[in-house]
This record gives structure tokens, sequence and C-alpha cells, in this order.
């Protein structure tokens, strides 16, 4: 099946607030897949509050009625931001993933596009595609926020 959703065309579709719930079974699988617990309603109050900020957009692909793979992103005007980009888990590692970000990239107008992650998978997937390390990301709990410095 994998190699006719390849073969097969696939439509590029603007994604609006009617195909979150998909947009959410895509993401908890996604997660899943990463070792995450993610519940399909968090997933969906999550897209939902992206989907509605300024300047975010997000694309469905379609093999007929079957959603393979979606993607969201954010347009800060000189670079473009991906948020999030699934791909059905049964077609995954099998170059459809790679297709696919190619075919929304050609629609960009030649535009930077960055990202964050940090899974092992998935940092391995971007950087098959070209992508380099540009930042390193820090965080700290709210908790530890509020510590002395000595």
């Amino acid at each position: 099946m994998a190699s006719d959703v390849i073969d097969a065309p696939v439509v590029l579709a603007p994604a609006g607030m009617d195909e979150i719930p998909l947009m959410a079974r895509f993401y908890t699988a996604m997660c899943a897949a990463h070792g995450d617990d993610f519940p399909e309603p968090a997933a969906a109050a999550k897209i939902g509050r992206m989907l509605t900020a300024p300047g975010q957009q997000a694309v469905l692909f379609w093999r007929g009625e079957v959603a393979v793979a979606y993607l969201m992103w954010a347009d800060l005007g000189d670079h473009l931001f991906v948020r999030n980009y699934c791909v059905a888990e049964g077609l995954r590692g099998q170059g459809l993933g790679r297709a696919l970000f190619e075919r929304w990239r050609a629609t960009t107008d030649g535009r930077p596009v960055r990202l964050e992650t940090s899974v092992e998978p998935a940092f391995r997937f971007w950087q098959a595609l070209g992508f380099s390390e540009w930042s390193t990301g820090l965080r700290t709990d709210a908790q530890d926020a509020s510590k002395e410095i000595p």
C-alpha cells in the first residue's frame, strides 16, 4: 500500500479549523511513536491554539479520501518556521515524507525554513533533507527560575 500512496497523485490542500480532529490524530500518533502520551483532546486544543495565532498555516496531503500527512508552519515574514510535520505511521521510512515536504517547499518562494526538534529520528530526517543545526535550545522549569544564584 505504501508504494501505491507514493506513486498515486497526492493533493496538497489548506487545512483549517474543521481539520483539527484529523491533525490531532496525526499528532497523537506521532507523539506515541516517540514514546510520548499526548491524548487527542489535548492535541486538538494545542493545534487549535496554534492554528488561530497570527501567521499560522497548515496543509493536509490527500491521496483520494485518505490524508497521508499534514504540515503546520508559522509565516514569520523573512522565514517560515515548521511547527509540526506528521506522516501517517504506516507510510514512514519510504520516501513519502521527503517527497511531500519537497512538494510543499516548492510553494514557499524559496524563503528559509527553520524548525526545532529534540527527537532523534526526526533530527536525522531533517538532516537528510539538508537542514543543519542553527541554535541550541535552553529551558528551565518555573520553580527552578525562582532559585537564587549564590
